[in-house]
């Protein structure tokens, strides 16, 4: 299963899509990291999103196990995982 763990975890609010699609928003908080678990036999990609300034920076690739995903301590953030079978073989729709 996608996870996230975040130091301020009770004011971010995720959402998966079974085992290929994760959300988390941050909301107000102001983490300057939040941790994200691919799961085994997978990879991923990793987007920070600023919900504000409507941006989308892609800040990993092929990334699998736990990865620490760096963010910039302001409001209104969100991560993205994307996930991929290895082979590439997309598991997104």
């Amino acid at each position: 299963m996608l996870r996230t763990k975040d130091p301020q975890r009770s004011t971010a609010l995720s959402a998966a899509d079974g085992e290929g699609y994760l959300l988390t928003y941050f909301g107000g908080a102001q983490p300057y990291r939040a941790t994200v678990t691919v799961p085994a036999g997978r990879t991923g990609a990793l987007d920070v999103i600023d919900t504000w300034n409507m941006t989308v920076e892609q800040v990993a690739t092929g990334v699998s196990g736990g990865v620490e995903v760096p963010l910039p301590s302001r409001p209104w953030m969100a991560v993205r995982v994307r996930c991929d079978w290895i082979g590439g073989c997309s598991c997104m729709q």
